[in-house]
């Protein structure tokens, strides 16, 4: 590929080759004008320079062709950019929380200290941009960062999913951002743990699953040598409790279980289920549902799992699936009236042949094909591919 300078391309012309914003990204397809409009956006978001791959000849715009199709490719390829900067900007947001969590993990295993206060003031940026980017949150690729630990990830998305619960659950600014906290710091207890201990698929030895069991105590005591408010220790010390009696580490049933800490039992597993760890793959989100589903009314407060299915649908963002004739796609957006029937974007038909545009249909209503299962995880990676190389 070469490199253009956007300043070099004249408006209401046509490159005879393919136009990218990156190497992964197709900004323009051949014989589509480049018009004012879309040069305004690129300048907007901070595009100086593109690719071009092919031929590199530079053609005006003929007669006619810029009405009806370069209309069309002008929306397109807007609504391309605006998702491709909400991704960018969730990354980034994503590793800069990753990156804070981390300083005051270690400031604490350094000094022993805490500072509430600036611990508050992040949650209220995490509250405010998961309201904004909540689907793209939703979607955040499960993947290894370079010196962050699973702790760390695992933290930061279970406060992710907790607070977008807690919009579902209408709960005060007051406790979502309590709430907040607690989800950030539910495991710090862990770093009085070996890693072995819970990043393992080893059977435990009775003395170990002792010493794993009192990760909440310890976190408890931890947030409380801080002075914390005692409702965010509580929400800490809860969170692995069930409503059956099953959970630790004081054995509470029902409403002698905090709600926050109720939430965060349900994000925390919802967030563990679906990530990669050292001894098996991710799971996609459907299976990570299912599974806290089925546990509803026993592990789980109802409530909290039907705001769940709100927020995430029975099939969450990012989640590929088959459909009942028999193509393959995506789910891009979830419908809270409709959780069994997410919006789809088609990759290919049954014959795997690629969707141009790759349209968007909400099975399951009218006319619609239903779903009829999520892929493999072979298949999944497949489709992935394919819809991320031509995307």
């Amino acid at each position: 590929m070469n490199k253009i300078s956007l300043n070099s391309l004249q408006v209401d012309t046509i490159l005879n080759t393919h136009i990218y914003l990156d190497e992964k990204y197709i900004l323009l397809a051949p014989d589509v004008p480049f018009t004012q409009e879309l040069k305004n956006r690129l300048e907007t978001w901070g595009f100086t320079t593109l690719l071009a791959g092919g031929g590199e000849g530079i053609e005006d715009a003929p007669a006619g062709i810029t009405a009806k199709k370069a209309a069309t490719a002008q929306g397109a390829v807007e609504q391309s950019l605006e998702e491709q900067k909400r991704e960018k900007d969730t990354e980034q947001f994503y590793l800069g929380c990753l990156n804070f969590l981390n300083e005051v993990f270690d400031r604490f295993l350094l000094d022993g200290v805490l500072r509430l206060a600036q611990i508050s003031d992040k949650v209220k940026e995490i509250k405010d941009f998961t309201r904004e980017y909540r689907q793209n949150i939703l979607t955040l690729p499960d993947r290894k960062i370079e010196g962050v630990s699973y702790n760390i990830c695992h933290a930061i998305k279970t406060t992710f999913l907790s607070l977008i619960l807690s919009e579902a659950l209408k709960m005060s600014i007051h406790q979502q951002l309590e709430l907040g906290v607690a989800s950030l710091f539910h495991r710090i207890g862990m770093t009085r743990l070996p890693p072995e201990l819970y990043m393992s698929n080893r059977v435990l030895t009775p003395e170990e699953k002792k010493s794993l069991r009192a990760y909440p105590v310890l976190s408890f005591r931890i947030l409380k040598a801080a002075n914390f408010p005692t409702s965010i220790c509580q929400a800490v010390l809860d969170h692995t409790e069930r409503i059956d009696g099953r959970g630790y580490p004081q054995g509470l049933t029902g409403d002698k279980i905090s709600v926050m800490g109720k939430i965060i039992a349900v994000a925390s597993s919802y967030a563990a289920s679906t990530a990669r760890r050292p001894f098996r793959d991710s799971r996609d989100g459907h299976a990570g549902i299912m599974n806290i589903i089925q546990l509803s009314g026993t592990a789980y407060e109802p409530l909290i799992i039907k705001a769940m299915i709100a927020v995430l649908s029975i099939y969450p963002i990012g989640t590929y699936v088959e459909l009942s004739d028999h193509t393959v796609g995506i789910v891009i957006r979830t419908d809270a009236n409709n959780p069994k029937s997410p919006y789809i974007r088609l990759i290919m038909d049954a014959n795997g042949e690629v969707f141009p545009d790759f349209p968007v249909l909400q099975p399951g209503l009218a006319d619609s094909p239903g779903i009829l299962k999520t892929l493999s995880p072979a298949a999944r990676a497949a489709a992935e591919k394919i819809y991320k190389d031509e995307a």
